[in-house]
C-alpha cells in the first residue's frame, strides 16, 4: 500500500507539474494577445486625434472613445456566450488557436480598416480566453495554481501593448503577426506532442472529474447569491485597479511597476490559496492590502506592493465561479470578464482624475472584503463536505 501511494503521489506530481507547464504556455500566449490588441487600440487612438482615423473609417464623426468602446464591449461582453457555445461543443483547443487567426487578420486590415480591425482582434481576444483559459480550468479543477500561471502575464501583455506601439510604432504589424504566428505554432506543438491530453489521461478534466457544488446543489438560492457576491467581488477589483492606475499614470515606471505587480499577486495568489485555502489567501491578503492602496497609494512602492498582495484574490474568485460551472468553464470565464468591464464602467464615465480618489478606494477596499466571504465560505464548507464523501468508505 505504501509503494502505491508513493506511485500515485509521483503521478499526481508529475501530472501537475504537466498543467502548470501548460498553463505557463498559454500565459504567454495571453500577453501576446493582450499586447496585440491594446498595440492596435493605441495605434488607432493616435489615427483618430489626427483625423485621419474618420477617413479610414468611412464613418464621419467616429472618434477613438467611439472604437475604445466598441473593443471592450466585444471584447468582454461577448465571452460568456461565445464562452458557453465553446463548452457545448467542446472546441476549447480549436478556439484557441482560431482566435489567433482572427488576431492576425486585424493586425493585418488596420491600417485600411480600423474598425473592422477592432472588431476583429476584440473578437480574437474573447474566443482566446474562454478556449485558452477554460482548457486550463479543465486541466486543473481541483487546484488555483494554473488559473493564476495563465491570468497572470495579461497584466504583462498590456503593458507590453502600449510601449510596443510607442516605440515601436512603424514595425509593430510585423511585430504582431510574427509573435501570433510563433504562438500558433506553439498551441499546435501542444496537441500534437499530447501534452494537454497526457495530463487528462492521468488526471481527466472531463466534467464528472470536476468538483461539483454538493451542499449547495439543492439550495439554488445559495448558489445565485454566492455568484452574485463573487462578480461583485471582481468587479470591485477592477473598478479599484484602474482607480489605482490613475493615481500613477503619468508616471510610466510606475505604471509598469504595477503591471508587474499584478501579475505576480495573481500567480502566486494561486499557489498560496492552494496552499493555505481560499479563505486564508482571499480575506487576509485583501485585508493587508487595504492600507498601501487607500492610505499609502500617492507613494509608488506601497501601491506596488498593495497591488501585488491585492490581485492575489483573482485566481481565487475565478475557481470559486468555475465551482459553481464545473461543467462550463468557458461560461464561468466569461462570466468573471463580464464582471471586470462591469467594474470598468467607472473609468468610462468619471474623468481622467477621479474625485475624492482615497476616499473611492477606501470605500472599494472595504465592500470587497464582504463580498468575497459571502462568496467565498458557503462553496469552501461545500467543498468540505464533498471532499468527506468522496473519501469516506462505503457503508
Amino acid at each position: 500500500m505504501k509503494i502505491e501511494a508513493q506511485i500515485t503521489d509521483a503521478g499526481v506530481g508529475r501530472v501537475a507539474r504537466g498543467v502548470l507547464g501548460v498553463a505557463l504556455v498559454f500565459g504567454v500566449i495571453h500577453a501576446i494577445v493582450d499586447a496585440v490588441c491594446v498595440a492596435l487600440l493605441t495605434r488607432e487612438s493616435g489615427m483618430a486625434a489626427s483625423g485621419s482615423g474618420e477617413a479610414a473609417l468611412y464613418l464621419p464623426g467616429t472618434t477613438w472613445w467611439d472604437l475604445y468602446l466598441l473593443y471592450y464591449a466585444i471584447a468582454f461582453c461577448t465571452q460568456f456566450s461565445i464562452g458557453a457555445l465553446v463548452d457545448r461543443w467542446g472546441l476549447y483547443r480549436a478556439a484557441a488557436l482560431g482566435s489567433l487567426g482572427l488576431l492576425a487578420a486585424g493586425v493585418t486590415v488596420g491600417h485600411t480598416a480600423p474598425a473592422a480591425a477592432i472588431v476583429l482582434v476584440a473578437l480574437g481576444n474573447a474566443v482566446f480566453h474562454v478556449g485558452a483559459g477554460a482548457l486550463v480550468l479543465r486541466l486543473s479543477p481541483g487546484r488555483t495554481s494554473a488559473a493564476g500561471v495563465f491570468v497572470g502575464p495579461g497584466a504583462i501583455g498590456l503593458a507590453a501593448g502600449i510601449w510596443l506601439q510607442q516605440e515601436y510604432a512603424e514595425f509593430w504589424p510585423g511585430i504582431s503577426l510574427a509573435l501570433l504566428a510563433v504562438s500558433a505554432v506553439v498551441s499546435l506543438a501542444l496537441g500534437a506532442l499530447s501534452i494537454a491530453t497526457d495530463c487528462q489521461s492521468e488526471r481527466p478534466a472531463s466534467a464528472e472529474s470536476a468538483p461539483v457544488p454538493g451542499r449547495l446543489a439543492p439550495r439554488k438560492h445559495l448558489v445565485a447569491v454566492c455568484l452574485a457576491a463573487l462578480l461583485l467581488s471582481i468587479a470591485l477589483r477592477s473598478a479599484t485597479g484602474l482607480a489605482v492606475g490613475q493615481v500613477h499614470r503619468s508616471e510610466i515606471d510606475e505604471l509598469w511597476g504595477l503591471a508587474i505587480a499584478a501579475c505576480a499577486g495573481k500567480m502566486l495568489g494561486g499557489f498560496a490559496a492552494d496552499r493555505f485555502g481560499w479563505i486564508v489567501t482571499g480575506v487576509a491578503i485583501l485585508l493587508l492590502s487595504m492600507p498601501l492602496l487607500s492610505i499609502f497609494v500617492d507613494d509608488g512602492t506601497s501601491a506596488v506592493v498593495g497591488m501585488a498582495l491585492f490581485q492575489m484574490t483573482m485566481p481565487v474568485t475565478l475557481m470559486a465561479v468555475y465551482r459553481i460551472f464545473p461543467r462550463e468553464p468557458g461560461l464561468a470565464f466569461g462570466l468573471a470578464s463580464l464582471a471586470l468591464l462591469i467594474g470598468a464602467v467607472p473609468s468610462f464615465l468619471l474623468p481622467d482624475v477621479w474625485p475624492g480618489i482615497h476616499l473611492v478606494l477606501s470605500v472599494l477596499l472595504l465592500l470587497s472584503v464582504p463580498a468575497l466571504v459571502v462568496g467565498l465560505l458557503p462553496l469552501v464548507r461545500s467543498r468540505s463536505a464533498f471532499s468527506r464523501r468522496r473519501h469516506s468508505p462505503l457503508p
